[in-house]
């Protein structure tokens, strides 16, 4: 379930929440799941103060809180965080 304001600039969604990058042939599949995601879409942020949990290939993150910028491609656990990283063997 979620909100969008009248001009599409801002979202709130509340539930079951997936953020999803598809895989390329240069990067694996990257989903990042939490009950709450607040969208800036024009500034192209997303954030949450709830759990997420992030896979990446076979990779797993899990924290609290996080800032995903689609401008640098980058995302921000901020707290509580662990992880098991899997790194893929070079061909």
């Amino acid at each position: 379930r979620g909100t969008i304001n009248r001009q599409g600039e801002e979202a709130f969604l509340y539930g079951n929440v997936l953020f999803l990058r598809e895989a390329t042939p240069e990067r694996p599949e990257f989903r990042a799941r939490t009950e709450f995601l607040h969208v800036l879409a024009e500034q192209g942020i997303a954030r949450t103060d709830h759990t997420v949990t992030i896979s990446e290939g076979r990779s797993i993150l899990t924290g609290v809180g996080m800032v995903v910028n689609r401008n640098n491609q980058q995302f921000m656990l901020q707290s509580q965080v662990r992880g098991i990283f899997d790194v893929p063997s070079r061909k």
